[in-house]
C-alpha cells in the first residue's frame, strides 16, 4: 500500500506539470481543470463501481477487467498521439 500511494503521489503531479507545460496559455486552465475534475470523479466512483463487480466476481476479475480497461484507454490516447503528431521536417 505504502508503495501504490507514493507511486500516485509522485505521478499525479508529474502529468499535471506534464500537462500544464504542453498545453497551450490560454487552454491551460481548462485542460488542468479537467484533469483534476476526472481524478476526483474516478476516485469517487471507482469504490462504487468496484464494489457491485465485488458482489459477482472476486478480486482476480476485478483486477483483470481493471487492466483491460486501462488497456483500452491507454492504446486509445496511443493512437489518439500518434495521429495528431505535427508532422515536422527533419533537421540536417
Amino acid at each position: 500500500m505504502i508503495g501504490i500511494g507514493a507511486g500516485v503521489g509522485l505521478v499525479i503531479p508529474c502529468i499535471s506539470a506534464l500537462i500544464g507545460t504542453l498545453s497551450p496559455p490560454g487552454q491551460k486552465g481548462k485542460i488542468l481543470g479537467g484533469l483534476l475534475t476526472a481524478n476526483y470523479v474516478g476516485q469517487f466512483i471507482a469504490p462504487i463501481w468496484s464494489q457491485s463487480v465485488l458482489k459477482t466476481y472476486d478480486n482476480y476479475e476485478l483486477f483483470i477487467g481493471c487492466a483491460l480497461i486501462c488497456g483500452f484507454i491507454v492504446s486509445i490516447v496511443f493512437l489518439v498521439g500518434v495521429f495528431n503528431l505535427e508532422r515536422r521536417p527533419r533537421e540536417r
